[in-house]
């Protein structure tokens, strides 16, 4: 509250965050006359004394309100619904915002193919992006269930990079689908969809794929924050986007390259002679059974590495708890837990290795607890494919003036991650370019054209148009 997203007036690292559902029953919208009798109560003010009321209930051993978990006049209401309760008051909270909804329907519209998706309502109209660069575009408000907004989840329920958008999923409290993918290759529905790209999991909102698990949830954020999902928890409390992305580079670098060894040679002998040649080839490198005997051989010392990790996230957890950022899950959250996860259930001496660590346990309980999100029925993977066909690309066209590889919409490249794990690259023709993000269009025989998105960062981009 007081001023949005990046508006600090106030330390406010011990809010909690938790969605409230019950906004509704104390909010009654009305055209009233002047306010005579009352003292003007400033949005900033309401900050404060939210954060001390939090403060002091967590001190004294009880659970702090949410007051802090939503933004303006929701937060508001939710203050005076609960300090104040069977009094009325009257408020107007940043009546500008109200005519937001006004100002993104000013912006020019492109006709979008009014094909459905099966069993869907015909797809609307779609915004452009607003001139001026790569800003990301905005989407017109959906709700659950509309093509614009379903997600469909490409995964298999063993990955623990799946598993990290499931439980992130949760965090936010958002609608999905499954489409269960094989766990080896070939994985030719995937293909289809992503032009090459074969790592668990992908992502799809109608023709839109994004692949990598960081693409994935920063689009999620994106769409969220665009009113994708209304009542949904935020993936990046104000001020944790830099900490969860620092954290990013170590929790889906050296440290699940760490866990991946420990989980490989810990296997032993019972390790399946396929996976392992597959897995071993895509994380250890052309010459992964030499590697893979090395980490046999290193095994105490692969442990000692991941221990020394996990103490990290328990003192964490014990000077600034009950979630990694603080007092709200968030991201952070997410990208810790599919390491813990992975190597508890994969490793046969991870519970033991993870019952050194108090905090971290809790906080594994608290984090399952919030569960996977709202998990819709399962999609069969045909029927993925047909609901891409008979949509249409929703990102606009858009690139970065200041690329360093100038990349500018139309000109052809391929992509793939930026290790040697023996991977097809996508070739496609750029449709939009950011320093964040590359979203290139192309064409299938089964799914029609799709633009597929990818992270800039960790990720190799060749053109090939000379």
């Amino acid at each position: 509250m007081g001023g949005g997203f990046g508006y600090r007036a106030v330390a406010h690292s011990r809010a909690p965050d938790r969605s409230g559902g019950a906004l509704a029953q104390a909010l009654r919208a009305g055209w009233l006359s002047k306010t005579t009798r009352g003292r003007p109560f400033r949005a900033e003010t309401l900050f404060a004394l939210s954060r001390h009321v939090g403060q002091a209930a967590t001190q004294g051993g009880g659970v702090a309100p949410a007051h802090l978990s939503h933004r303006h006049g929701h937060g508001c209401v939710r203050f005076f619904e609960e300090r104040m309760a069977g009094r009325g008051v009257s408020f107007m909270d940043d009546p500008e915002s109200g005519c937001a909804r006004w100002r993104a329907e000013a912006l020019p519209l492109r006709p979008g193919r009014a094909a459905a998706t099966p069993g869907g309502p015909a797809r609307r109209p779609h915004l452009e992006a607003p001139p001026g660069g790569p800003t990301p575009w905005p989407y017109p408000e959906a709700p659950p269930g509309d093509p614009m907004t379903e997600i469909l989840l490409h995964n298999y329920p063993q990955s623990p990079v799946a598993e990290k958008v499931r439980v992130a999923f949760g965090i936010a409290g958002i609608p999905w689908a499954s489409v269960e993918i094989p766990r080896l290759p070939p994985k030719p529905m995937l293909t289809a969809l992503t032009g090459g790209y074969r790592r668990t999991p992908v992502m799809q909102i109608g023709a839109d794929i994004f692949c990598d698990s960081l693409c994935i949830l920063d689009e999620i954020e994106r769409r969220r924050l665009a009113g994708a999902w209304p009542g949904s928890r935020p993936l990046l409390p104000v001020g944790t986007a830099a900490a969860a992305h620092t954290l990013a580079r170590w929790t889906d670098g050296r440290l699940f390259d760490l866990a991946v060894k420990l989980v490989l040679a810990g296997a032993g002998d019972g390790l399946p002679a396929d996976f392992a040649a597959d897995r071993g080839r895509l994380y250890l490198g052309p010459d992964w059974a030499s590697a893979l005997d090395q980490a046999r051989s290193d095994l105490p010392h692969l442990a000692a590495q991941m221990r020394r990790a996990f103490a990290e996230f328990d003192g964490l957890l014990q000077a600034g708890g009950p979630w990694m950022l603080g007092g709200e899950p968030s991201l952070a959250d997410a990208l810790v837990w599919h390491i813990v996860w992975f190597v508890r259930g994969r490793w046969d001496r991870g519970p033991a290795l993870l019952d050194e660590f108090a905090a971290l346990t809790a906080w594994e309980g608290r984090l399952a607890a919030l569960g996977h999100g709202a998990r819709r029925p399962d999609v069969a993977a045909e029927d993925a494919i047909a609901a891409a066909a008979a949509a249409e690309p929703e990102v606009p066209e858009g690139h970065d003036p200041l690329d360093p590889q100038a990349l500018v919409p139309g000109i052809r490249v391929s992509i793939s991650p930026d290790v040697d794990g023996g991977e097809q690259p996508t070739e496609g023709t750029v449709r939009f370019a950011s320093r964040e993000r590359l979203a290139i269009l192309r064409t299938g025989a089964e799914a029609g054209t799709l633009a597929v998105h990818f992270p800039r960062a960790g990720y190799r981009v060749r053109r090939l148009d000379g």
